[in-house]
Protein backbone atom coordinates (compact mmCIF):
# COMPACT_ATOMS: atom_id res chain seq x y z
CA UNK A 1 0.00 0.00 0.00
CA UNK A 2 1.44 3.36 -0.99
CA UNK A 3 1.94 6.19 1.49
CA UNK A 4 -0.85 8.15 -0.17
CA UNK A 5 -3.29 5.25 0.28
CA UNK A 6 -2.19 4.75 3.89
CA UNK A 7 -2.82 8.42 4.64
CA UNK A 8 -6.25 8.28 2.96
CA UNK A 9 -7.09 5.15 4.95
CA UNK A 10 -5.97 6.76 8.23
CA UNK A 11 -7.96 9.90 7.42
CA UNK A 12 -11.05 7.82 6.72
CA UNK A 13 -10.60 5.87 9.98
CA UNK A 14 -10.32 9.12 11.97
CA UNK A 15 -13.42 10.49 10.26
CA UNK A 16 -15.41 7.33 10.98
CA UNK A 17 -14.34 7.36 14.63
CA UNK A 18 -15.30 11.03 14.92
CA UNK A 19 -18.72 10.47 13.32
CA UNK A 20 -19.53 7.34 15.31
CA UNK A 21 -22.83 7.59 17.16
CA UNK A 22 -21.46 5.88 20.24
CA UNK A 23 -18.17 7.75 20.27
CA UNK A 24 -19.82 11.13 20.19
CA UNK A 25 -19.66 13.77 22.94
CA UNK A 26 -23.21 14.91 22.17
CA UNK A 27 -24.49 11.35 22.59
CA UNK A 28 -22.64 10.99 25.89
CA UNK A 29 -24.07 14.32 27.14
CA UNK A 30 -27.59 13.24 26.14
CA UNK A 31 -27.19 9.92 27.98
CA UNK A 32 -26.17 11.75 31.16
CA UNK A 33 -29.31 13.89 30.92
CA UNK A 34 -31.70 10.91 30.90
CA UNK A 35 -33.65 10.20 34.04
CA UNK A 36 -33.34 6.75 35.61
CA UNK A 37 -36.89 6.03 34.46
CA UNK A 38 -35.94 6.77 30.85
CA UNK A 39 -32.76 4.70 31.13
CA UNK A 40 -34.81 1.78 32.44
CA UNK A 41 -37.34 2.21 29.64
CA UNK A 42 -34.62 2.14 26.94
CA UNK A 43 -32.97 -0.86 28.60
CA UNK A 44 -36.30 -2.73 28.55
CA UNK A 45 -36.82 -1.87 24.87
CA UNK A 46 -33.34 -3.15 24.01
CA UNK A 47 -33.82 -6.33 26.02
CA UNK A 48 -37.20 -7.01 24.40
CA UNK A 49 -35.78 -6.33 20.95
CA UNK A 50 -32.95 -8.84 21.35
CA UNK A 51 -35.13 -11.47 23.02
CA UNK A 52 -37.98 -11.16 20.52
CA UNK A 53 -36.04 -11.29 17.25
CA UNK A 54 -33.92 -14.09 15.87
CA UNK A 55 -31.41 -12.10 13.83
CA UNK A 56 -30.01 -15.21 12.13
CA UNK A 57 -33.35 -16.01 10.50
CA UNK A 58 -34.96 -12.54 10.64
CA UNK A 59 -37.92 -13.96 12.50
CA UNK A 60 -39.89 -12.17 15.17
CA UNK A 61 -40.36 -14.48 18.11
CA UNK A 62 -43.31 -12.77 19.77
CA UNK A 63 -44.48 -15.98 21.42
CA UNK A 64 -45.59 -16.86 24.95
CA UNK A 65 -42.63 -17.86 27.10
CA UNK A 66 -43.57 -21.56 27.19
CA UNK A 67 -43.60 -21.63 23.36
CA UNK A 68 -40.28 -19.76 23.19
CA UNK A 69 -38.72 -22.36 25.46
CA UNK A 70 -40.12 -25.18 23.34
CA UNK A 71 -38.97 -23.46 20.16
CA UNK A 72 -35.42 -23.00 21.44
CA UNK A 73 -35.32 -26.66 22.47
CA UNK A 74 -36.53 -27.80 19.03
CA UNK A 75 -34.08 -25.52 17.23
CA UNK A 76 -31.18 -26.89 19.25
CA UNK A 77 -32.28 -30.40 18.35
CA UNK A 78 -32.34 -29.60 14.63
CA UNK A 79 -28.97 -27.83 14.83
CA UNK A 80 -27.60 -30.93 16.57
CA UNK A 81 -28.72 -33.19 13.73
CA UNK A 82 -32.33 -34.08 14.51
CA UNK A 83 -34.04 -34.73 11.19
CA UNK A 84 -37.43 -33.03 10.59
CA UNK A 85 -39.06 -36.40 9.95
CA UNK A 86 -38.42 -37.22 13.62
CA UNK A 87 -40.32 -34.19 14.95
CA UNK A 88 -43.69 -34.68 16.62
CA UNK A 89 -46.84 -32.97 15.36
CA UNK A 90 -46.69 -30.57 18.34
CA UNK A 91 -43.07 -29.64 17.58
CA UNK A 92 -43.95 -28.96 13.95
CA UNK A 93 -46.85 -26.77 15.08
CA UNK A 94 -44.49 -24.73 17.27
CA UNK A 95 -42.14 -24.25 14.31
CA UNK A 96 -45.08 -23.23 12.10
CA UNK A 97 -46.21 -20.70 14.72
CA UNK A 98 -42.76 -19.13 14.83
CA UNK A 99 -41.63 -19.36 11.20
CA UNK A 100 -44.74 -19.99 9.11
CA UNK A 101 -45.73 -22.98 7.00
CA UNK A 102 -42.35 -23.19 5.28
CA UNK A 103 -40.42 -23.28 8.58
CA UNK A 104 -38.07 -25.97 7.25
CA UNK A 105 -36.39 -23.54 4.84
CA UNK A 106 -34.86 -21.75 7.84
CA UNK A 107 -32.86 -24.90 8.52
CA UNK A 108 -31.83 -25.72 4.96
CA UNK A 109 -34.45 -28.39 4.29
CA UNK A 110 -36.87 -28.82 1.39
CA UNK A 111 -40.48 -29.95 1.60
CA UNK A 112 -39.44 -33.39 0.34
CA UNK A 113 -37.11 -33.74 3.34
CA UNK A 114 -39.95 -33.61 5.85
CA UNK A 115 -41.22 -37.14 5.38
CA UNK A 116 -38.10 -39.21 5.07
CA UNK A 117 -34.35 -39.02 5.29
CA UNK A 118 -32.89 -38.74 1.83
CA UNK A 119 -29.43 -40.19 1.55
CA UNK A 120 -28.00 -39.61 -1.88
CA UNK A 121 -25.37 -42.10 -2.95
CA UNK A 122 -22.45 -41.09 -5.08
CA UNK A 123 -22.13 -43.72 -7.81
Amino acid sequence: MSEEHKEQNNSLQRQLAYNSLFNNPQFEAMKKQLSQEDKDKYAAIGKAMYEEIDYETSTHLNLPSFLKDALLYIIEGIKSGLHPSMLSEDEINVLKEAYGNEWYTNFGFKKEDLDNINCEKNT
